[in-house]
């Protein structure tokens, strides 16, 4: 049963598509008229499918009832055979007995159990008989009791029927003309106002609605042949257009209406157009014809002999006259006729006319008074008073109706040009009423706020300018012009950047200043321009120190460099910049400087930052041995052997106790034994006493260092002395001892230091404990006594010459050279002269040129050593100040330790001069002692040439 119902749904549906798509087309083909085609779905393969005598479904339905042995799966399986590759056919792969047709509207399955049965269709020729015999009304008809039912007819099959009868039907259709009603189903339910999309969409798309929509919008649903056409409407055109063929006269209409060419076309036997202009010419012709009949009705009236009328018949006139002169008048027909039926109408009506109703009109014409005006048309209207003065104050009431009409709309629209032409038209007749006024003050207030805008929206933005202009144009209810769009959302942007600015230097938060200036630089944001301001001048500036502070702090706590930490705390300071790692570096700078010192030495050394650990390593020995060098005299160091012990060693003749006095002081002879117990605490006898050789060995090498002693193999007695220093980590005190010895009351120096030529052997001794210190350092025990030796200020021109300071605190950090890294004697060899057999200089010139690094225990440039380095913040120039006589004087902004300063210098800085002599203050001691700059002579006592 479905599938005959789908069967007549396609059937109908071919009829549809040749009615609507195909002879559509035939029709614009006939006529030699270009079109585009619309592609729709042709359904000629699905009736194929279903009705074809050779291999279609009802056909071989038809053919398996014939079979002796036909059955629903014969049907299948020969339906499959010969349909297996029709693309609108398909077999279903779960159920044998199952097929799919692709019908028009869609794929629709199908079960063949049970075809055959109903196809078949036959009834007993008894049944028959018996339902012929039945009383029932509806029964009598099916089956007439005189209707005969032939063999061939009984065993006709229901598919043959049904094809049959579709057959005459779709016969019956196709000699009609016929207009098509679609039927959508709006829901499943049944239910009033309720539309189901979906459901909809798919009911016109299946039925071919939209594509017949497409060739109708494409077409020319309008034609009429060449005579109707010409016939028609050629009234309508100003100019003749009579030409020879009626085709001809078809393109002279068009022409003179200007009709659009591709909205109409003039095909061999017909013009086909669209709606629109089927509607410009009908209402051309309407007007044309109306007006001819206007113009005949007052012909004829005219015609008419109105004082040979009696009252009755004189009042149908004037009414008759009066339509008729209205329509004129509402045509603007002027003809003759028109104005001598208008003349006799005013003749009429003068003679009727209320003279209050005249002094109406006046007064409202005078006044240009719209009620009034509307008041008095009415009572006329009603009287049907047609005059000259009634002309005139309609013709007056309809301009002032256009005037408000056009005011209504400019005022709504708020467009100057709209209201500068509203406002002409009312100048044109003198209309001033308060909508008049009303609307120049509104075309004064647009204009000034265009300017505004206009003034405001001039780069640099200006907040004030954008907040008067938005404000003046909200007041105004001016909103809707692109200028007040654009103001506006620039004035928010600016508003919103504002915040964000004055938030971030509130705050003075690195990334809130960034977002800031990100959305201040961001064009988007500002029609295309950057927005520059006072403000954000200051939070650039501002960023570039944050960023700066940021940055140094994070590096600061990270490294601790003095001069960078007091840099960013100073900085900070005057930006006015708090948070957890500024204030930590900011209390290592307020607070204790030896534990500032201690801090910087830590993360210097973690950060293998070795020189500047180095360098600070040197202030904080300062400060651990400020005002107690005096702590730190040999005589109390614990390592030494009893004097008188010592002394006792000795096998040579002498006074015991002046050898034991003298342990620590200079000495002209040979050392007979280790001054230190190093060797004391060596179980082995025989190591013990090799280290004693190797001690007085080494401390022969220094007598000869010092030139004190004969000596052809100076090299060879330094790269030995430093070497076994280096093997025998006890003799090393001993070594630096012996130095400080040979250093102290030293009578070669005393002796000789009026000599011109002399060089100190103290001198010597501190460059040989300078060497040392290249190679291999003190005890800790020893560390401070050596120290303290150092910052003597009767060698401190010596120990600056050699950095001795830093080499100490270098190779005590870096602890002793290895066997192999000791100078040889090739590196002390070539610069070593020889003052006969004695040394006298250069064999250490080579080994300190290439391993001294003096440079290395100097502050780096641009910093200070005493703990107040000058302010180096982002963009700053050091600020210079000038003193009371005008000479400029740098500034520093950065406060020493809460101690008071920093480390004391290695050469205490001179406080007075005269002469070739200098006075210095010995940090140790705080005490005033004086060298001589040429002889680096020092003495506790003033000289004469100072007094």
């Amino acid at each position: 049963e479905q599938l005959c119902i789908n069967y007549t749904n396609e059937m109908l549906q071919q009829h549809f598509n040749n009615n609507t798509f195909k002879i559509e087309e035939q029709v614009y083909t006939s006529e030699g008229i270009e079109f585009k085609h619309v592609d729709f779905i042709d359904n000629e393969p699905m009736i194929e499918l279903i009705t074809n005598p050779k291999n279609g479904i009802l056909p071989m339905l038809d053919e398996e009832l014939v079979i002796p042995s036909g059955s629903d799966k014969g049907f299948m399986e020969k339906l499959g055979e010969h349909q297996a590759r029709n693309p609108v056919y398909s077999r279903s792969r779960k159920n044998f007995m199952n097929f799919v047709v692709k019908h028009y509207a869609g794929e629709v399955p199908y079960d063949a159990e049970g075809f055959l049965d109903k196809n078949r269709d036959t009834l007993q020729m008894d049944i028959v008989e018996m339902l012929q015999a039945s009383s029932n009304t509806l029964i009598g008809e099916l089956y007439p009791k005189d209707q005969e039912v032939s063999s061939k007819e009984r065993k006709s099959s229901l598919s043959k029927q049904f094809q049959q009868q579709l057959r005459d039907l779709m016969r019956q259709l196709y000699r009609t003309e016929p207009h098509y009603i679609r039927c959508v189903k709006p829901n499943h339910d049944k239910a009033a106002m309720k539309f189901v999309p979906q459901l909809c969409y798919e009911q016109l798309t299946y039925s071919g609605v939209f594509e017949a929509v497409a060739i109708r919008k494409q077409g020319y649903p309008f034609r009429l042949s060449h005579s109707d056409f010409a016939e028609r409407y050629a009234k309508i055109c100003k100019k003749d257009v009579a030409s020879s063929s009626e085709k001809g006269t078809c393109e002279a209409i068009v022409k003179a209406m200007k009709l659009k060419a591709e909205n109409i076309r003039i095909g061999k036997t017909r013009v086909l157009y669209r709606a629109m202009e089927y509607r410009r010419l009908e209402l051309e012709w309407e007007i044309i014809t109306k007006n001819e009949r206007i113009i005949t009705a007052l012909e004829n009236i005219m015609a008419l002999d109105h004082e040979s009328m009696d009252d009755e018949e004189k009042e149908d006139y004037i009414i008759r006259l009066a339509d008729a002169v209205r329509e004129a008048d509402l045509f603007r027909i002027n003809t003759k006729s028109a104005e001598k039926g208008r003349a006799l109408l005013e003749h009429f009506v003068e003679e009727r006319m209320d003279a209050k109703v005249k002094r109406q009109l006046e007064t409202a014409r005078d006044q240009k008074s719209l009620p009034k005006l509307l008041d008095a048309l009415e009572i006329c209207e009603r009287e049907g008073f047609v005059t000259k003065l009634v002309r005139e104050c309609r013709q007056l009431c309809e301009e002032i109706e256009d005037c408000e009409a056009a005011l209504t709309f400019a005022v709504a629209e708020m467009k100057e040009d709209h209201l500068e032409k509203a406002l002409e038209m009312c100048s044109a007749i003198k209309y001033d009423a308060e909508s008049v006024q009303s609307a120049r003050k509104m075309l004064k207030n647009i204009k000034k706020a265009r300017k505004g805008v206009e003034k405001a929206l001039v780069p640099p933005y200006k907040v004030d300018w954008l907040k008067k202009a938005v404000d003046f144009c909200m007041n105004i209810n001016f909103t809707s012009f692109d200028g007040f769009v654009l103001c506006n959302a620039i004035r928010q942007s600016v508003t919103t950047a504002r915040q964000m600015l004055e938030d971030g230097q509130a705050k003075k938060d690195q990334q809130l200043l960034e977002q800031a200036l990100f959305f201040c630089y961001d064009t988007k944001n500002f029609n295309g321009h950057k927005y520059k301001c006072t403000l954000e001048s200051e939070c650039k500036e501002l960023l570039e120190r944050v960023t700066w502070v940021n940055k140094e702090t994070v590096k600061g706590i990270r490294e601790c460099d003095e001069h960078q930490v007091r840099a960013v705390v100073a900085e900070a300071a005057e930006v006015g910049m708090r948070n957890k790692d500024i204030d930590s570096l900011r209390k290592l700078v307020k607070g204790d400087y030896g534990k500032f010192l201690a801090e910087q030495y830590k993360k210097a050394k973690k950060c293998k930052h070795h020189d500047r650990a180095i360098r600070v390593s040197i202030k904080l020995k300062d400060r651990e041995l400020e005002g107690k060098l005096g702590a730190f005299e040999l005589a109390s160091w614990g390592g030494l052997k009893d004097p008188m012990a010592w002394s006792g060693e000795s096998w040579t003749w002498g006074s015991t106790s002046k050898r034991a006095n003298n342990m620590l002081f200079w000495q002209k002879d040979h050392l007979h034994s280790p001054i230190t117990r190093a060797a004391a605490t060596i179980a082995d006898p025989n190591a013990a006493k090799a280290l004693a050789t190797v001690v007085t060995n080494g401390f022969d090498t220094v007598q000869k260092f010092m030139g004190e002693r004969n000596t052809l193999k100076m090299p060879f007695r330094l790269t030995e002395l430093l070497t076994d220093a280096v093997i025998n980590e006890p003799m090393r005190d001993e070594v630096y001892l012996h130095i400080m010895k040979q250093c102290t009351r030293n009578g070669e120096d005393v002796a000789n230091q009026r000599n011109p030529g002399w060089r100190s052997h103290v001198g010597r001794g501190i460059e040989l404990m300078a060497l040392c210190a290249l190679v291999f350092p003190p005890s800790a025990t020893f560390e401070n006594f050596v120290e303290a030796f150092v910052r003597n200020p009767q060698h401190a021109e010596s120990v600056s010459k050699f950095g001795l300071q830093g080499l100490l605190r270098r190779r005590i950090y870096h602890q002793a050279l290895s066997v192999g890294a000791v100078p040889t004697v090739g590196e002390f060899m070539p610069q070593c002269r020889m003052d006969g057999k004695r040394y006298a200089d250069g064999a250490t010139s080579a080994v300190y040129t290439k391993h001294l690094r003096l440079e290395a225990f100097a502050e780096p440039k641009g910093k200070k050593s005493k703990g107040s380095p000058e302010k180096a913040g982002p963009g700053k120039e050091k600020k210079e100040k000038k003193d009371k006589k005008g000479k400029k004087k740098r500034s520093s902004t950065s406060s020493a330790g809460a101690d008071g300063g920093g480390a004391a210098a290695a050469v205490p800085a001179p406080v007075a001069s005269a002469g070739q002599w200098e006075a210095a203050v010995d940090p140790t001691s705080g005490k005033t002692y004086y060298y001589n700059t040429e002889t680096k002579e020092t003495k506790w006592e003033q000289p004469e040439s100072m007094a």
